[in-house]
């Protein structure tokens, strides 16, 4: 058997991916980070905008988006929800039981 080292995700590793996951998605334009920049994980010297991860038990993700004007928004939300959760997963099981929150703060044309 070959040993394994378990990898630990701190919260802006999975804010990144949780990120990447979203911007990936075809209807949303862009993260938000709020007027001042306030949404955000933070950590290392890293700043990760428009996603917010609280590392409580459960954690607890907001990812805050700009999507594109077209499809209905609670499908735009559904299909979000579904890739931040399959993205945390993949990265980490301390943060695949995370409850996530959706917030669409604009709506870009196409």
């Amino acid at each position: 058997m070959i040993p394994t080292t378990a990898v630990v995700m701190t919260p802006v590793d999975a804010a990144s991916a949780v990120a990447t996951a979203v911007l990936a998605h075809a209807d949303v334009a862009r993260l938000d980070d709020g007027s001042v920049g306030e949404i955000a994980t933070y950590g290392g010297g890293t700043r990760v905008g428009g996603v917010r991860i609280r590392a409580d038990r459960p954690p607890r993700v907001a990812v805050y988006l700009v999507p594109r004007y077209g499809r209905p928004l609670s499908e735009i939300a559904a299909d979000v929800r579904a890739q931040v959760e399959a993205a945390l997963e993949r990265s980490d099981a301390d943060f695949a039981d995370a409850a996530i929150d959706v917030h669409m703060t604009d709506l870009e044309a196409r």
